[in-house]
């Protein structure tokens, strides 16, 4: 059984997903390994739209017959999960509703952008006259047309995309610029493997960094990403850990709409009745303000499993054993954080096929005890090696050894 908080498939991809929203690179680099992409989807297309991607889910899912093998409940949001310790399984509640659901095994498919979305709490917030919108509710960008004046909070891919919905009305501001990678840098022979290489050289401290990644990292890359805003260090690599990099993948026409904004390095201090108060003192005037503040899944962790303690603070995300199972929540998995990833369709893959073999038996969890103190050690070296950042749990993949 799927339950299906939406009314269709395709997570961040369904329909009510924001206008322009597309994928970040080419699209062959975002693919089920047993399913290459229909060419009716990506004729003249380097990276698809939200459309197209939700169709080459969908026909993935018919490929192997999902919808008429697999019971799919829509509209069924998880509220808690409860384990039956006699029963072995998981009584799963859903949401607005009588309805309960027994599974033996329960699997977290519910991404890294989908729930808990972040919007600050800025003082002031009931003097503000205008709107305030998270980037996940713009839809078709309908609130953006009438506005006269709109401010986008963030930057990241999300702020990024919707300013381009009405760049001559709309202010960016965003706390640290970030570098904005043109899309036919993604398009150079091996690039997957460069960036792989990169990303494997990275270290802390530029010193212990070999040379060639430093050439790569400190000299090429920033030669060749753009930005109007380009941020205060050289690093690519440490532009990544401290959130940017390789997101935001533009293209001359989008390039040429950002040149349209008004761009603020600040953080909003408080609201005032027209609009925003800025750390910097500007006062920014408008209708709308858009978070494009990503989300926190670990909200709803908290909030399903209520009652279990798992782990000393869910801020910067969970940490898991391989990235998939918590130990004191027996035979549930985590599919899908494990991020960034070249290829997040291959990633998840090999993630569920991991599950299955544990499920099944064939796979062999470790003891409690060493799953806790293999995850409590890598907890420990990601937070002193990298940023904080509220998804730092999933994409220290990149310390050494992992």
């Amino acid at each position: 059984t799927i339950l299906e908080a939406s009314t269709e498939i395709g997570g961040v991809w369904r329909s009510d997903q924001y206008e322009g929203a597309s994928l970040q690179g080419p699209y062959w680099m975002y693919q089920f390994a047993d399913f290459a992409w229909p060419r009716d989807l990506v004729k003249g297309i380097i990276s698809p739209g939200k459309a197209a991607v939700q169709e080459y889910i969908r026909r993935y899912a018919e490929k192997y017959n999902v919808f008429s093998k697999v019971d799919i409940k829509y509209q069924c949001r998880v509220k808690t999960a409860v384990r039956d310790a006699h029963r072995n399984s998981w009584i799963i509640h859903i949401a607005e509703s009588d309805e309960v659901v027994e599974a033996d095994i329960l699997i977290m498919a519910i991404g890294n952008n989908s729930s808990g979305p972040i919007i600050p709490c800025i003082p002031h917030e009931h003097k503000y006259r205008g709107r305030i919108v998270h980037s996940s509710e713009i839809g078709n960008g309908e609130i953006l047309k009438s506005a006269h004046n709109i401010a986008i909070v963030g930057g990241s891919k999300s702020a990024y995309d919707i300013g381009q919905m009405q760049p001559h009305k709309t202010t960016l501001i965003m706390r640290t610029p970030h570098y904005w990678t043109p899309r036919w840098l993604l398009l150079l022979p091996f690039f997957d493997r460069i960036a792989y290489a990169l990303f494997s050289g990275y270290e802390v401290n530029k010193s212990d960094r070999s040379w060639l990644i430093r050439v790569l990292d400190e000299v090429f890359m920033p030669l060749v990403a753009v930005g109007i805003n380009r941020p205060d260090s050289t690093s690519l690599l440490d532009d990544i850990m401290n959130g940017g990099g390789l997101h935001v993948c533009t293209t001359s026409k989008q390039y040429r709409n950002a040149k349209l904004w008004r761009l603020e390095k600040s953080q909003p201090k408080e609201f005032t009745e027209n609009g925003l108060l800025l750390e910097n003192g500007q006062e920014v005037e408008a209708d709308v303000v858009v978070f494009g503040t990503g989300f926190q899944p670990t909200r709803a962790f908290q909030e399903i499993f209520e009652g279990v303690e798992l782990q000393d603070t869910l801020d910067d995300g969970l940490y898991l054993y391989k990235y998939i199972y918590h130990p004191k929540l027996p035979n549930v998995f985590f599919l899908g954080f494990k991020d960034p990833s070249l290829n997040m369709p291959s990633n998840a893959s090999i993630q569920s096929l991991w599950t299955m073999f544990c499920a099944a038996g064939i796979a062999q969890l470790p003891a409690l005890s060493d799953m806790e103190e293999m995850i409590s050690t890598r907890q420990q070296n990601t937070r002193q090696s990298f940023p904080f950042s509220h998804r730092r749990a999933y994409y220290d993949f990149f310390l050494a050894g992992e």
